[in-house]
């Protein structure tokens, strides 16, 4: 996150904020502002649809509440529009994170993984939030979600987009903050104060490791 405005301002970063408050909404149940924040997210940048999809579609499997299928069925229809209407046929250069052969074209599981910072990425991200995401592996598919889009879906010359800096990964933070607090909810021995320590030990070896300011304590050469 600290290095989510490093290069630029950048849209996306915005996005997770607005998306943060629509997850938060729809976990309410306070529709009529959830449909604001919607709006909000998926108009900051081309892709957000994809992870509102994912976050109501979870919730719809959870709650059977129809008005959360109402918002996967509209972040479908966003997307179609966005990548199968607006980029073909309405810009010169189309879409150009996407692989050469088209944005569907490459579509290999292997893909989330195949590459060294890939698997920083994942192996990390986890780690940051004590590995207790892989505890609530239905909340789980809208990180992977967000992943897979880039990593699989988009193109091996765009490797920007595939670390584990930069505003890449905004989105990410939210989408695992998520399934963590559901895990500390529903099993009570994570239900202590003292796992808090737990949490914030994992955090600081992570912080440690990776960003400034601390990571300059650990290179020998500083």
């Amino acid at each position: 996150i600290q290095f989510a405005l490093w290069s630029d301002v950048h849209s996306l970063v915005f996005a997770a904020s607005f998306l943060a408050w629509f997850l938060y909404f729809l976990e309410s149940k306070k529709f009529k502002l959830a449909t604001i924040f919607f709006i909000l997210s998926i108009i900051c940048k081309e892709d957000i649809a994809l992870l509102t999809f994912l976050i109501s579609g979870i919730l719809f499997i959870i709650n059977r509440d129809k008005r959360l299928l109402i918002f996967s069925l509209l972040s479908i229809a966003y997307l179609f529009a966005i990548f199968f209407v607006y980029f073909p046929y309405m810009t010169h250069d189309g879409y150009r994170f996407q692989n050469q052969g088209g944005l569907l074209s490459s579509i290999n599981p292997e893909n989330m993984y195949n590459t060294p910072e890939k698997r920083e990425v994942l192996w990390y991200s986890i780690m940051w939030y004590g590995f207790l995401p892989l505890l609530s592996p239905l909340y789980l598919i809208a990180a992977v979600g967000d992943l897979a889009h880039y990593f699989v879906l988009g193109s091996s010359y765009v490797t920007s987009a595939q670390g584990l800096f930069l505003h890449y990964r905004s989105t990410l933070s939210l989408l695992l903050v998520w399934p963590t607090i559901i895990a500390i909810a529903r099993f009570r021995r994570l239900n202590k104060p003292y796992f808090a320590l737990y949490i914030l030990f994992a955090a600081l070896i992570g912080q440690y490791i990776l960003h400034l300011p601390l990571s300059y304590l650990s290179k020998s050469w500083f």
